[in-house]
């Protein structure tokens, strides 16, 4: 084959998986969304949350090929690692070297999956690249759409906030170190890394090299060393950017011995004092993420709760959704009444608004497509009759009490029947009140009520619950 031809076969590849994902993202398809759910990042918090042995399976054919063929998916999957790409396009990037620096990388790691295991996914919620990716095009999509200068101020800035800034600080990273996010701040790609380490086929140097390091600066992730003749198959995203510009193929991409000529199996001092240093960390970040990751998600939960916010169906409560939501924000864009907005906390799990509108009575589409299992599938029926929040009425703000005038809009809004008419007001209009044991909270009322204040709104509560 051409050497040309692996670098052309990954870029249309990218290409490919890059348009994909964005089809995936804005046609508000559910079938579409769903195919989104191989993403590492949502995966690994999905089976932390709820597991499954279809999800296990995808998780072992995940690490399985990154075992055979490396980190093929960072360059050519990975819609945040080709986003990359097309920045680092645009202008040049610096030619300085991408430092290794291992222990930030498995920091990193480390901290993201013990807490996950803990119970948060406040790793994942910075660092995971699909989550981020999302988030990016959602603010994108709010800004080129207009839907932004519709929002409350602080949801606007949520939104921009949490899609402008990541986007901000992925570019500076590829100006200053091409893909240093990869290969120290990605918690998923240090896991595909590990199993490229040591994988069945590898990148290699061999005698033809005449150390021209043309390589070594076509390489994004610095991993060559022409010199020493060796690349760092951990970093390596198999862009095939090094094959392409050897003029004399002296790169190889081939089954290789673990080690090579050079395996030493002797004593290391070393090798035992890092195995041992690598043990004591990780046995200290467990036992950190089991002491904070409690309080952290108690102060979460505390927040939710004081701020009535309301949670998406399929939630089931606050604590859950807190520690299983990456805020990929993919609810927030394929929301068909574009009632779920970002965080108040920017980053964190997402809520309802129903300023404008409530949530589609018949609709099931967000709990459908969530990647990390944050909120549960529900079947239209069950969803029907799960109580998400509760509509409280405010007298003194009802056009029916301050000003006699006739309306009853909420109580025609209502699906189901929970707003009902008692204690005639003195021009003969019946007040409305709110039968909380029919009310299931999808906000129908408030978005109705012609108020300003609403004279009917719905606060959240501390756990959804079938009626």
């Amino acid at each position: 084959m051409n050497r040309q031809s692996f670098r052309q076969a990954r870029i249309f590849f990218a290409g490919f998986f890059f348009f994909l994902t964005l089809l995936c993202l804005l046609s508000g398809s559910e079938q579409m969304a769903r195919m989104m759910f191989y993403q590492p990042g949502p995966l690994f918090v999905r089976m932390a949350s709820t597991f499954t042995v279809a999800g296990m399976l995808l998780v072992l054919w995940l690490l399985g090929t990154a075992f055979f063929f490396g980190r093929y998916f960072c360059a050519a999957v990975c819609p945040l690692g080709i986003l990359q790409d097309v920045i680092g396009s645009v202008g040049k990037s610096s030619k300085a070297r991408v430092p290794n620096i291992k222990k930030l990388r498995y920091g990193v790691a480390i901290f993201s999956f013990l807490l996950l295991w803990g119970g948060w996914a406040v790793g994942f919620q910075f660092f995971d690249p699909f989550s981020r990716f999302v988030s990016i095009t959602s603010a994108a999509l709010a800004v080129f759409s207009g839907s932004l200068l519709r929002e409350p101020t602080f949801t606007a800035f949520a939104l921009l906030f949490s899609g402008l800034l990541p986007f901000i600080l992925l570019a500076v990273l590829v100006f200053w170190k091409k893909r240093i996010y990869c290969t120290v701040l990605c918690p998923v790609g240090t896991v595909l890394g590990l199993c490229a380490k040591y994988g069945f086929f590898r990148m290699g140097i061999n005698d033809a090299c005449d150390g021209c390091q043309l390589c070594e600066h076509s390489c994004p992730t610095s991993c060559i060393d022409s010199q020493a003749r060796k690349i760092d198959n951990e970093r390596c995203v198999r862009c095939m950017n090094c094959i392409s510009c050897c003029p004399r193929n002296a790169l190889t991409f081939s089954r290789q011995s673990i080690g090579g000529s050079n395996t030493n199996l002797s004593f290391s001092a070393a090798r035992r004092a890092f195995l041992v240093r690598g043990f004591s960390f990780s046995a200290g970040a467990l036992l950190a993420g089991h002491v904070l990751s409690g309080p952290i998600r108690a102060l979460v939960h505390y927040g939710k709760r004081l701020g009535g916010i309301v949670l998406p169906p399929g939630a089931i409560d606050t604590e859950r959704f807190a520690r299983a939501c990456t805020s990929c924000q993919l609810c927030v864009i394929n929301c068909p009444q574009r009632i779920i907005k970002p965080s108040t906390y920017v980053f964190g799990p997402v809520h309802l608004d129903y300023t404008h509108a409530g949530c589609q009575y018949d609709c099931v589409h967000c709990a459908s497509i969530c990647p990390s299992g944050a909120l549960q599938n529900l079947t239209l029926e069950d969803k029907q009759w799960l109580k998400i929040g509760e509509a409280v009425f405010d007298a003194s703000k009802c056009r029916i009490v301050k000003d006699g005038t006739p309306c009853g809009l909420c109580a025609s809004a209502c699906p189901k029947g929970a707003i009902l008419f008692f204690n005639e007001t003195s021009s003969g209009l019946g007040i409305p009140e709110v039968a909380v044991f029919h009310c299931i909270g999808c906000g129908a009322c408030q978005a109705a009520c012609p108020q300003s204040p609403k004279a009917i709104y719905v606060e959240g509560i501390e756990q959804e619950m079938m009626m």
